[in-house]
Parts: C-alpha cells; structure tokens; sequence
C-alpha cells in the first residue's frame, strides 16, 4: 500500500531554517514528512514524532528511520505536547513544528476501524481504540438533540434534522454496528432529495448571457469557448476599447466560479462523527496554543489542514495571537496524486517576538 503525503516538498521547505535545529512532527502518520525532515537535518539535528494511534509504533518499526539516533517517537494524542515540553525542557527552543491533519490513507482502508464508508467494518472511528467512545455507542445511545447538535457543530452539512430523525428511527429496530448500513442511510435519503431537486432545476427556462472578452485576450477566448460547453458561443463578444484584459458577465455571477465538486453524501457526516469521537477541534487548538510557547522566535508552524472546519479553527485561535500568517493550495499535481487534498489548504505560520492571548 502506497502513501503521498500531502505538501511533501513545499511543508518541509518551509519547515527547515536550521539543520542542526530540533524539529517535532506532531502527526507522524506513515512517516513520509518525517522521513523527509531528517533528509534534511544534519547530524546534530533532533526530530520527536508523536501520534495518537498505538498501531503506528508497529507500522514505523518497519521504517529505515526508526533506528535513526536522531529520531524518537512517542505514542500520545498531540494534545500533550505541553506535558512532554515540561518534561523535556522544550519552550522556546524548538526550530520548527508541522501538523498534518486528518486521518491517513492506511487508517481509511483499514475496514476495522470504521472510518470508511466503501468499505464494511465496525463503527468505531477511534483513532486510538484503547478508550473512548465508538461511533456506533453514539448513534445507539445518544439522544435526538445530542445527535443534531453533532452534525450540526461538525458536520456542516445540509438535512441534518431529517437524518437525525431517520437514524433514530431505525435504531429502535435495527441497532447500528457496520459503516456501510449508516452510509447507505444517508446516500438513499440524499439521493432522493437530489433526484426531486434535479427534476425542479430541469424545469427553470434557460436565460441567455453575454459574455465580453478584451480583444488582446482572443486566445483566452478561444480556449473558453473550447472548455466551456455550457455556454452558448453564440453570445460572445470582443470589447474593442479596454486596456485591461477582463472578462465580464452580464448576470450576477462570476464566470470563473468554480463548480461545486460532488462528494460522497457520507463525507461530511462521517467526518462529524470523527472528529466528537476524537475530539479533534478541542486537541487542534490546544496543540496550536502549545506549539507557539515551544517555538523559537521567526521560526514557523507548519499546519496542513483537510476541510473548511478545520481551517476555520486553525484562523479563529491565529486571531488571538499576534503572528505571521500565510496561506498556500495545493497545485494540480498534488490533487491528482491525492484526491483528499481537493479541499486542502497549509498554514504557514511564523512566530513573532511577542506572543499572548487575547
């Protein structure tokens, strides 16, 4: 099984400033940023990688890193990194931190922890399966208005009451325990309302536009009418007298809006679940707060988040702090080679001299 990781070369370009500093990965996943780090460290340098999930200690073992003196793993939800920096002396040392979010490619395709919804297995969604929770106590036991608060606060999804309704109304007959039973419950109630959806859209009279292109621009013209079928080429137009080379549209909307991109109908729901089981938001911003105690001043923060919850979070704790902030989106290739990062964005956050809460 194959993994590339996200923002491989440009998080670890950004991360490194000293190679003989000490680094810490506080996702390690499979290893792949961390094998990368310590391409780039020297001799001196030091890396600490953390992970939440007790099956990655056996997985690495495998690794050539592993036995690496500069290396040294430690088993422990991110959350702790405060604890361990007490322990090992860390604030304002450290010369660089990455997060790299969400759940890796291994995890999803292993059917017995739950967190896929092609592939039957138990709902758990732990991260680690020693304690807490499952995905299935929660849609078994938890009430109406603890379940709709979830999706609600997580899950940023549409039709969040009547899948509430329908969850706990099949529950009473048939207890849920398989990922595919709750993924086909929400795919059949989904593709319902999007077939009665669908027939109203097809019902609305189509309106014609007016396109203006700017006659320096006829080869982006050109290409347009090329990619652009829905658009009646009928109804373009060259602007003779412009200097700027704008493209305009007559309605409303912008031209080169981008379409919304279909997911699974389970995505978002599945993605609540985890992240209250795991307790992800809460952990994010504890470890966001940590992580700028430890870091030595201009050095940088490195967060790849996967969706827009995770970026709202990651912004709402950087307002509170007084530091550098940039954000950077995948390119083509890397969302070809990784389908989940579509939605995917890095921060690259730089420490400043001062830094407090609000």
């Amino acid at each position: 099984m194959t993994h590339k990781s996200l923002f491989f070369n440009k998080a670890i370009d950004y991360l490194i400033t000293n190679k003989d500093g000490l680094y810490i990965d506080c996702t390690l996943g499979l290893g792949g940023h961390s094998k990368q780090i310590l391409n780039r460290l020297s001799i001196n340098g030091l890396l600490i990688a953390l992970d939440n999930d007790l099956n990655t200690k056996t997985f690495v073992k495998n690794l050539e890193f592993y036995l690496d003196k500069r290396f040294s793993l430690i088993n422990i939800n991110f959350k702790y990194l405060e604890i361990i920096a007490k322990k090992k002396h860390l604030f304002g040392i450290v010369s660089g931190i990455l997060l790299d979010l969400g759940i890796s490619t291994y995890q999803i395709k292993d059917y017995k922890r739950g967190f896929s919804f092609f592939i039957n297995g138990p709902l758990d969604m732990r991260i680690n399966n020693t304690f807490g929770i499952t995905a299935c106590c929660l849609l078994n036991h938890y009430k109406f208005k603890q379940i709709f608060k979830i999706f609600k606060t997580y899950g940023e999804d549409e039709q969040l009451y009547r899948l509430t309704v329908e969850i706990c109304n099949r529950r009473h007959h048939f207890p849920f325990k398989m990922t595919l039973e709750l993924s086909n419950l929400i795919k059949n109630l989904k593709f319902t309302n999007y077939h009665i959806k669908h027939l109203l859209i097809k019902t609305k009279p189509k309106i014609q536009k007016t396109y203006i292109i700017n006659h320096k621009s006829i080869k982006i013209k050109q290409k347009f009418i090329k990619h652009s079928k829905s658009i009646n080429t009928k109804h373009i137009r060259i602007k003779e007298n412009t200097t700027k080379q704008t493209l305009i549209k007559t309605n409303n909307n912008s031209i080169n809006k981008k379409k919304k991109k279909h997911i699974h109908p389970s995505t978002k729901i599945f993605q609540a679940i985890r992240s209250y089981i795991n307790n992800e938001i809460q952990n994010l911003e504890i470890v966001i707060i940590t992580s700028l105690k430890l870091l030595k001043t201009n050095k940088k923060l490195i967060i790849i988040t996967f969706n827009s919850l995770e970026s709202q979070i990651v912004n709402k704790v950087l307002k509170t702090t007084l530091n550098k902030v940039n954000k950077i989106y995948p390119s083509i290739e890397e969302v070809f080679y990784n389908n989940s990062s579509r939605c995917s964005a890095i921060f690259i956050i730089q420490k400043l001299k001062t830094f407090y809460l609000s």
